[in-house]
């Protein structure tokens, strides 16, 4: 995603990370551990990627803002 912001516009100059998925809405109680590791693991895990390429791009050039 980063390389082709830059590829297409010559910078990245902001990104708005914003990652998740819900589940059904049930009570705690009755949410099993492997609906909430998805749900962890999709919200936690795509941010993480996120924030593996921008601040690389927003260094080289020497600004940018990121928002999670």
């Amino acid at each position: 995603m980063a390389e082709r912001t830059v590829s297409t516009f010559g910078r990245l100059d902001a990104a708005f990370n914003n990652v998740g998925v819900q589940s059904a809405a049930v009570g705690t109680a009755d949410l099993d551990g492997e609906e909430y590791d998805r749900v962890n693991a999709t919200s936690l895990r795509g941010v993480w990627n996120c924030m593996k390429c921008e601040p690389r791009r927003m260094r080289e050039q020497g600004s940018g803002a990121i928002i999670n």
